[in-house]
């Protein structure tokens, strides 16, 4: 009966590996590249210049205002200075000047998150768009 069991054993073990580098060879197959490429040295070829038109993607200051700054600014809402007010721009304007509201608008500031929500705006569409919403 051990015996028996053995040779079962065995049987079983031999067909699984079989079945295993089957689909080995079958994976392979599936992967395999469907073409090649050759290169011939050519010493008298000019080599090939390839540029892409660059695409600015700064956006405009009253752009990011009114897509990420409005909802609070408009309507000052959490203490958030109104746009363009100057009673309420005055009491930061003199403690921090432009550079302290920038450093403070990448940081965020009370209820106002870091960046003001706009998360892919650099550093320079920040300032831009603080400066438009100052008092003229």
């Amino acid at each position: 009966m051990l015996k028996n069991m053995l040779t079962l054993g065995l049987i079983t073990y031999c067909l699984s590996v079989y079945a295993t580098d089957n689909e080995i060879l079958k994976i392979e197959e599936r992967i395999k590249p469907v073409g090649q490429v050759h290169i011939e040295a050519n010493d008298t070829a000019s080599p090939v210049v390839v540029s892409l038109p660059i695409t600015s993607t700064v956006r405009s200051s009253q752009a990011i205002y009114e897509q990420f700054c409005t909802v609070c600014h408009q309507s000052g809402l959490a203490g958030a200075p109104k746009f363009r007010d100057a009673k309420d721009w005055a009491p930061r304007l003199s403690t921090k000047k432009i550079d302290g509201l920038l450093a403070s608008a990448l940081k965020g500031l009370n209820a106002m998150p870091p960046k003001g929500t706009c998360q892919d705006c650099s550093d320079a569409e920040i300032k831009s768009a603080i400066e438009y919403m100052l008092p003229q």
